[in-house]
């Protein structure tokens, strides 16, 4: 079966040969349902701290990962501080091709259909807050 987002696949680093490539995928996200072991510090690379809130425009928000599951992944090379250019950091997860996020090989499919399809539940929960 085919991916149908594959071409969203479009960064290459060091690992390419094993992992694939990858696509950006921010760490954090707002949410309806709030986790307060997921809403911490981390500290970026020139040492300043962000939470999750800092990459959600203020608003509540948590991270998709744990804190180990992020020191495991700065130490794969599964992480990512970028700077905006407000100067302020913004903290990914990279979505690789081959490996999932615990980098182990996966052999990835079609994405699952939703019920009902062209539609985001993310983006409808935004509009339902509008």
């Amino acid at each position: 079966m085919k991916i149908s987002n594959i071409e969203r696949y479009n960064q290459s680093d060091e690992y390419e040969l094993e992992r694939g490539k990858y696509y950006l995928q921010k760490l954090g996200m707002g949410s309806i349902s709030y986790s307060q072991s997921l809403d911490y510090a981390l500290q970026c690379p020139d040492g300043s701290r962000i939470y999750p809130k800092d990459n959600n425009n203020g608003k509540r928000a948590i991270w998709r990962w744990s804190k180990d599951k992020v020191k495991w992944g700065i130490e794969n090379d599964f992480i990512v501080f970028k700077k905006n250019n407000d100067g302020k950091y913004t903290v990914y997860t990279k979505q690789y091709l081959k490996v999932d996020n615990t980098n182990k090989q996966i052999d990835r499919k079609q994405p699952p259909m939703s019920v009902i399809d062209n539609f985001s539940s993310t983006q409808g929960s935004k509009e339902l807050k509008n």
